[in-house]
């Protein structure tokens, strides 16, 4: 695109000059008044879609660097919300680790607990782990005895409530 406007900027260029040269010649050789008004419009014309070129050149430069700049600014604020994120998981990995080691439970049941977290229902946890279903109902009763959860719900929102929290200090980063 930008070539094109170039290569029209000087083609009309180029037909203003030669415009402009043939009516100097026209003038002294005494040409009429109609002749030469008309070889004035084609180079006025010509003149002016050559300055409009340049300047929407100029507007698009202008244009391509604020867009270039803000391209700059987003880059470094997904690379800062990445970083922040990423702080934010290690955190909430850790209190969840930390919580699972002061219930003290078994890895199975830390596995188990993990599915729930992520939102897996019973039946898929079996499924899973290649256990009975009875088995992931008996440890996930245990989890939540050792949690002192009542209920689905009452752990994973624990752990939320946890992460909002955790996550209300990070602001400050």
């Amino acid at each position: 695109m930008k070539f094109e406007r170039i290569f029209v900027g000087f083609f009309l260029l180029g037909i203003g000059l030669l415009t402009s040269i043939d009516i100097i010649e026209d003038i002294q050789e005494g040409a009429e008044m109609r002749h030469l008004g008309l070889d004035m419009l084609i180079a006025l014309f010509s003149f002016i879609v050559c300055a409009f070129l340049i300047y929407k050149n100029y507007k698009d430069q202008e244009r391509y660097e604020y867009l270039k700049n803000e391209k700059e600014q987003l880059s470094e604020l997904v690379h800062n919300l990445k970083i922040k994120s990423e702080l934010l998981l290690e955190g909430l990995n850790t209190k969840v680790d930390q919580s699972f080691t002061e219930w003290s439970l078994t890895k199975a049941e830390r596995d188990i607990a993990m599915f729930l977290l992520k939102g897996s229902s019973p039946k898929e946890i079996s499924n899973y782990r290649g256990s009975s279903e009875r088995t992931v109902q008996t440890q996930i009763s245990s989890i939540y005895k050792k949690s002192g959860s009542k209920s689905r719900d009452e752990f994973t929102s624990y752990f939320l409530e946890e992460f909002m929290s955790f996550s209300e200090s990070e602001k400050t980063i």
